[in-house]
């Protein structure tokens, strides 16, 4: 409680106790709006975490042998790992670039990244060098890190702004 009540005066808002979550969902709203590049992994750090936690219980839940537990654990573990970078991918590329008109750029990278590097390696780790569950899904999802550093770099560089609101004026 205390620090709801501190967010509210650090981001000048009210607090009211009888609507509670339209309030939670304001701050985190505005705490996601004045950081963008930081809100995103620590969300997805904050999932991987959550995963973490309820991986052993739900895995030993079920009646199933050592080696399936095994597999399991490890295909958590990259789940767990990869869940940073496409919560972050996913806020760039879905959020702040795609609205920013960049879409041809966005369109590219999605392209070539799954079917130039994710889906060969993927099948590479394992058809040809036989690697565990875990380097297999982390190949597999190699394209949200680099989709991570090279949207990062993209919107650092601010070539991604294009003037929508303009260009539909103008074809109007």
């Amino acid at each position: 409680m205390f620090y709801f009540l501190v967010i509210t005066k650090i981001f000048k808002c009210s607090y009211d106790f009888r609507n509670s979550s339209f309030v939670v969902g304001t701050l985190l709203m505005r705490l996601a709006l004045s950081s963008p590049p930081l809100m995103s992994p620590l969300m997805g750090l904050a999932a991987a975490v959550i995963i973490l936690a309820v991986c052993p219980p739900v895995i030993n839940a079920y009646n199933i042998t050592q080696e399936t537990k095994d597999i399991a654990f490890q295909l958590m573990y990259a789940i767990s790992l990869m869940v940073v970078f496409q919560a972050t991918q996913s806020m760039l590329t879905k959020g702040v670039l795609r609205n920013g008109g960049d879409t041809r750029f966005l369109m590219a990278a999605d392209i070539v990244f799954m079917w130039v590097v994710s889906i060969p390696l993927g099948w590479l780790a394992g058809y040809v060098w036989y690697l565990s569950p875990f380097w297999i899904y982390v190949f597999l999802k190699l394209d949200y890190f680099i989709k991570t550093v090279w949207c990062t770099i993209r919107l650092k560089q601010k070539t991604w702004m294009h003037g929508v609101a303009e260009k539909s004026a103008k074809e109007a």
